[in-house]
């Protein structure tokens, strides 16, 4: 997420602002366009809005060309709204949460301060593969997690786990920030996942283990044992001390599980036909 510096408009060229501005010196436009109070000047990004991401700015220049286009045509009517559809979902990128925490930005590589001296060539240099991979590994993947913290809610009012630790960032975003806490704590159960309204969490089931993902970034790895009668993939210890403790204190005794659903139903049948 590239979030703009806090800077402000410069009007010091103009004697006197040629469009109205506030007194946080943004410029002021239309509600959803990007027309000024002067007809032929149009303005969008963070002369706009403040402080914002790229996204947004991207956005509004999209828009002010269209209605640049509307007003040198000369055509009647309200401009058009420029309406932005995603296109497809890039696949997630799968990484450990302590690598996601211990990735800090890469610095842009830069000339040498003396070739600056003799020569036209761009100052910013571009990275190798290796480093834009890593450095895009680092994003969040905002165009898939809404920050809606369902997955949290999930987690502490219905299963009980406080696995998941987010944090406000403003009146209606929440944030996970407590990656640690979710290893300690998850039971991979999936619940969240399946509470997730952009499948922005990923549950994986495999024969070996059990991992939970956010926006690919893996939250939780459990090893899967074996049944100690077929030897098919079981629950992993702390999902089923989960189990095990909510179903006890429900029937009010202590019941040991070894045994897949499966094997335990056949070991139950078995046990009930020797006493008829």
């Amino acid at each position: 997420v590239i979030t703009a510096i806090g800077q402000q408009p410069d009007f010091c060229p103009f004697p006197v602002s040629p469009v109205e501005t506030t007194p946080w010196c943004t410029i002021v436009t239309e509600e959803g366009g990007t027309r000024t109070t002067a007809p032929d000047i149009f303005a969008g990004g963070d002369a706009v809005t403040g402080p914002a991401t790229v996204v947004d700015a991207i956005a509004q220049g999209k828009q002010a060309a269209v209605e640049i286009d509307h007003f040198l045509s000369g055509v009647s009517g309200p401009p058009p709204r420029v309406r932005f559809q995603k296109r497809r979902r890039v696949p997630f990128q799968v990484i450990p949460a302590g690598e996601k925490i211990a990735n800090q930005r890469h610095p842009v590589p830069m000339l040498d301060i003396q070739q600056r001296k003799a020569t036209f060539e761009p100052i910013e240099l571009s990275m190798s593969p290796a480093e834009a991979m890593k450095e895009a590994s680092r994003c969040l993947r905002c165009d898939v997690c809404i920050r809606c913290s369902t997955c949290e809610q999930v987690c502490r009012d219905n299963m009980h786990v406080y696995a998941l630790k987010f944090s406000q960032i403003t009146t209606t975003e929440r944030v996970l920030t407590d990656y640690p806490r979710a290893a300690e704590r998850c039971i991979a159960c999936g619940a969240c996942a399946l509470a997730c309204p952009t499948q922005a969490i990923r549950y994986v089931e495999d024969p070996d283990y059990r991992e939970v993902q956010l926006c690919g970034t893996v939250l939780n790895h459990l090893e899967t044992p074996k049944c100690q009668s077929c030897g098919e993939p079981f629950a992993p210890p702390r999902y089923l001390s989960y189990v095990t403790g909510r179903s006890d204190a429900t029937i009010g005794k202590q019941v040991l599980r070894r045994l897949c659903s499966a094997c335990a139903r056949e070991q139950r049948a078995a046990t009930m036909v020797n006493i008829w």
